[in-house]
């Protein structure tokens, strides 16, 4: 007679440790996050394995102690980890011949760049960076940094990183690292389904998932990074003693436009919550200002 399911699932969740390790990276990242919600001892576990993960990635790039150093930098400027580095971690995959890519508010980039000089990396400057990386003037640029065959691209961005995030091409690689959390925001379609949206497309297909109230494309319905629609992988806290850039601040909207002379084209609105201060409302740009801030805002879900 075969054994109840209830005996499997007693079993199952009752395995040493080391024995869930290749479970979890068969599982994609939505399945793992599921399993952590089980119970305190397997939040434990899949936290413990993304943190693994990450370590294993970075460490190519970054000591344990440079890395830590990057993170409380992360945690005081806003500054984010993006592009393939991001969807790599979330995957836990890596590709071939991939660099790391850092975005950072444009009045910080600077502070982000010495640190990369102080533990080791030389400044490549571009066709039309003709000045050493400490002289070249603050705003939006691209800077190169190389150390031991490995290339850091660090991004500017005029106000808020998220600005560059979501003007990507599609959102298969809207995914970002802070220093506490990694984030994708539309993680179903992405590592479930197997596809993304094309932005600024005019594609009948892609038109009916804007309009589905159930896809994560769908139009006119406001997002914020953290929301219950956003993959949230928790990270080690950190001892802070100031107030970390709050990226859940950051909301968008898709919209879909038919003119003429336009495609479908998606723009993002920003808001705040009225629990952040002056410093974070500066980061987040002058077209945001106390009366229009909206209490509308969770926190990142601590699963």
């Amino acid at each position: 007679m075969p054994l109840p399911y209830v005996h499997y699932r007693r079993v199952f969740c009752d395995l040493p440790v080391e024995v869930y390790v290749p479970i979890l990276s068969y599982l994609s990242p939505l399945d793992d996050i599921c399993f952590g919600r089980i119970d305190r001892k397997k939040k434990a576990i899949v936290e413990s394995y993304f943190w693994s993960e990450f370590i294993q990635l970075m460490v190519s790039y970054f000591s344990k102690q440079e890395l830590l150093e990057l993170r409380l930098i992360q945690a005081e400027t806003g500054t984010l980890i993006s592009g393939s580095t991001a969807l790599q971690f979330l995957e836990r995959k890596t590709y071939p011949n991939s660099d790391l890519d850092i975005y950072s508010p444009a009045r910080y980039s600077k502070d982000v760049g010495e640190f990369l000089l102080r533990i080791g990396y030389h400044f490549c400057p571009r066709e039309r960076q003709i000045m050493p990386f400490h002289e070249l003037t603050e705003g939006v640029q691209v800077y190169d940094f190389y150390r031991n065959g490995q290339k850091i691209q660090l991004m500017s961005a005029y106000y808020s990183p998220m600005e560059i995030i979501l003007a990507y091409h599609c959102t298969t690689v809207m995914n970002v690292i802070t220093a506490t959390y990694a984030y994708s925001l539309y993680p179903r379609t992405t590592f479930s389904q197997r596809r993304g949206l094309i932005i600024s497309t005019d594609d009948s297909a892609q038109d009916e998932g804007r309009q589905n109230p159930y896809s994560e494309f769908q139009a006119h319905s406001l997002r914020w990074v953290g929301d219950r629609r956003c993959l949230s992988v928790k990270l080690p806290p950190m001892e802070l003693h100031f107030t970390p850039y709050p990226i859940t601040a950051n909301s968008w909207q898709i919209t879909c436009v038919r003119t003429p002379s336009l495609p479908l084209e998606r723009y993002y609105k920003r808001c705040a919550s009225v629990s952040l201060t002056d410093a974070a409302l500066e980061w987040l740009g002058p077209d945001v200002s106390s009366e229009m801030l909206e209490d509308i805002f969770e926190g990142p879900h601590d699963s």
